[in-house]
């Protein structure tokens, strides 16, 4: 195409957008499509996938526990052959990944919260969402232990 004056105009591409990749995007690609999304990643891409996470993911499946076994004893390798190997290995199936408590301040109130009202797990998750911030420090108090790393 050309302007007024008869130069030339240099034609525009049209901008691609592309997804951001996430945990759970590979977790899928590792259990149910097999694509192998890490193809189409340069090396500096590769630190959105977390071997810990998808480790924790793959053990919560009766099936896949003992692959992610297998990479927690190898945590050396390059994110690349982690990825491979469990591409390569799982059988495909619909997994999904279960939640689990990733603070550790929350799971020690939960604990707390558990040993003072002598509640199951799900029970003391109901009431740590219910309890504020000067009770749940009234609890912690009143479980202390002692010793050196319960002196605050």
């Amino acid at each position: 195409m050309k302007d007024l004056w008869g130069d030339d105009i240099p034609e525009e591409e049209p901008e691609v957008k592309v997804k951001k990749l996430g945990i759970f995007d590979f977790f899928t690609d590792i259990t149910d499509s097999k694509v192998n999304l890490m193809k189409g990643l340069s090396e500096e891409h590769h630190d959105v996938y977390e071997p810990y996470k998808m480790n924790k993911f793959l053990s919560q499946s009766a099936d896949s526990i003992l692959y992610a076994n297998d990479m927690n004893g190898l945590p050396h390798l390059p994110v690349v052959l982690q990825y491979e190997y469990f591409i390569n290995s799982i059988r495909r199936r619909n997994r999904r990944p279960e939640k689990w408590l990733v603070d550790s301040f929350e799971f020690d109130n939960l604990k707390n919260i558990k040993e003072y009202f002598n509640y199951s797990n799900q029970k003391a998750k109901d009431a740590l969402l219910l309890l504020d911030k000067s009770e749940i420090e009234y609890i912690r108090y009143k479980t202390r232990k002692g010793g050196k790393e319960n002196d605050t």
